[in-house]
C-alpha cells in the first residue's frame, strides 16, 4: 500500500475508524491523502461551533501528519453543510485528488445510520472506478452500532498504534468523553480477537479488489 486515499465524512470519523491503520501504513512508507466531504460549518450544537471544530481538526491533522483537503460542502438555507451525491459533487471531489491511481481507498460504510456517511460512501464508490485497486469501508462508532450490513473481512493489528489513535481522538476534546474512549478501546480489543498475537485491531470491509 504505497498510495492511500481516505474519503471521510466529518472531522473525527477518520480518527475513530482508521487512524491506527493509517499511522501504521505511513510508518511503512505509504503516502496518505485525506478528503473530508463535510466541512466544519457555523453553529453546530452543545456549544460547539465552526471555530472549535476547525481548531480541533487542525490539532488532529498536525498530530497524524497526513495530507488533508476539505471539500467546500454547499450549505443549506440554515447554514449547515448539505452533502449530496450527484455529478457536481463527484466531479469536484475527483478534482481534489492528488493522484490518478490509489492502491487503496478507505471510506465510510453505506450501512451507517448517518446520511453523510451513506452519501460519502456513494461518492467514494463512484470515484473508485478505474482509480483504485481496493476499496475498504471503516467502522465508525456510534454510527455503525445499528449497521447490520457491515461485514468485516480485513483486520489490521494496531497494537503499537493504539495510543496514537486515542491521542488523535482526544484532539476533539470539546465533546469526547471518558465513555467514548472506553468504547473505542473496547472495540479495538474486541476486533483483535481475530488475530492470535494482537491486542488492538481495526476492522474493515473490503468491497472490491482489482489485481493487475
Amino acid at each position: 500500500m504505497n498510495n492511500i486515499l481516505v474519503i471521510s465524512p466529518h472531522p473525527d470519523d477518520l480518527e475513530i475508524g482508521c487512524a491506527g491503520t493509517l499511522s501504521k501504513f505511513k510508518d511503512n512508507g505509504a503516502i496518505i491523502d485525506v478528503i473530508i466531504t463535510v466541512r466544519p460549518s457555523v453553529e453546530i450544537h452543545h456549544g460547539r461551533n465552526k471555530e472549535i471544530v476547525q481548531r480541533e481538526l487542525k490539532d488532529a491533522m498536525t498530530l497524524l501528519g497526513f495530507n488533508y483537503k476539505i471539500f467546500e460542502t454547499p450549505l443549506s438555507q440554515h447554514g449547515r453543510p448539505q452533502l449530496a451525491c450527484n455529478n457536481d459533487t463527484i466531479t469536484a471531489i475527483e478534482k481534489m485528488m492528488d493522484k490518478d491511481h490509489y492502491d487503496l481507498i478507505i471510506t465510510s460504510d453505506p450501512g451507517d445510520y448517518h446520511q453523510d456517511h451513506k452519501n460519502t460512501y456513494n461518492i467514494a464508490n463512484s470515484i473508485c472506478r478505474g482509480v483504485a485497486s481496493e476499496l475498504w469501508t471503516m467502522q465508525i462508532s456510534p454510527y455503525s452500532n445499528r449497521n447490520t450490513s457491515f461485514n468485516p473481512n480485513v483486520y489490521v493489528d494496531i497494537s503499537n498504534y493504539m495510543n496514537q489513535k486515542i491521542e488523535a481522538i482526544n484532539c476533539y476534546k470539546s465533546y469526547m468523553t471518558d465513555k467514548h474512549i472506553n468504547v473505542y478501546n473496547g472495540l479495538a480489543s474486541y476486533n483483535a480477537n481475530t488475530m492470535k498475537e494482537s491486542v488492538y485491531a481495526e476492522a474493515f470491509e473490503q468491497k472490491f479488489r482489482n489485481i493487475t
